[in-house]
């Protein structure tokens, strides 16, 4: 495959937190081992109004107290992309905001209404879903990250475990040498 310039950093990214457009809530104890990542590519002159449709959607979700963990982060390189990343328990938890959820039931309106406007200010947006393989990473970190890099690699078929056998003797050992907080390696389902 190909990569054009522009499309270099969704095969190797850096993201940095967005703060104002955060629900920053701390990974439950429970094992979250199924990752969903939606990229937004905004359209020019709307980041502005997608930022603030994802303050007022934090803060819809603030006031029901609804406690499933979600960030958002900005591409610092490339086009500006935002990505929203959660993490869930079982596959059936991957609709972020599920319209049957009793917590959500009297905001759904505001809801919709809000998502409808922050899809509006995309050109684009695209979901990946993944497993994390637990033996190919470390614990996740307790505190959050203010920036994360992300390498996306595509693999032949056949050559598949024979990559993950290379991490796992080459790769892993020089992250845990190295001290690295975090590391995940996430196969796309």
């Amino acid at each position: 495959m190909s990569c054009s310039p522009s499309k270099t950093f969704l095969y190797r990214c850096a993201f940095a937190l967005v703060s104002l457009s955060l629900l920053a809530v701390q990974l439950p104890a429970q094992e979250r081992n199924f990752r969903s990542v939606t990229f937004y590519k905004i359209n020019p002159g709307r980041v502005g109004d997608f930022q603030a449709g994802v303050k007022e959607y934090n803060a819809v979700l603030a006031k029901a107290n609804y406690d499933k963990p979600y960030s958002m982060w900005v591409s610092q390189t490339g086009d500006r992309e935002y990505a929203l990343v959660s993490y869930h328990a079982k596959l059936a938890e991957l609709d972020l905001l599920r319209s049957d959820d009793p917590k959500l039931k009297n905001q759904q309106a505001d809801l919709t209404r809000i998502g409808a406007r922050i899809n509006q200010c995309a050109q684009e947006s695209r979901r990946s879903v993944g497993e994390v393989d637990k033996d190919l990473s470390l614990p996740p970190s307790k505190e959050m990250l203010k920036m994360v890099s992300v390498l996306r690699i595509h693999l032949h078929p056949d050559k598949v475990d024979e990559y993950l056998a290379l991490v796992k003797s080459e790769l892993m050992p020089a992250i845990k040498k190295s001290g690295t907080k975090t590391y995940a390696v996430v196969r796309t389902r």
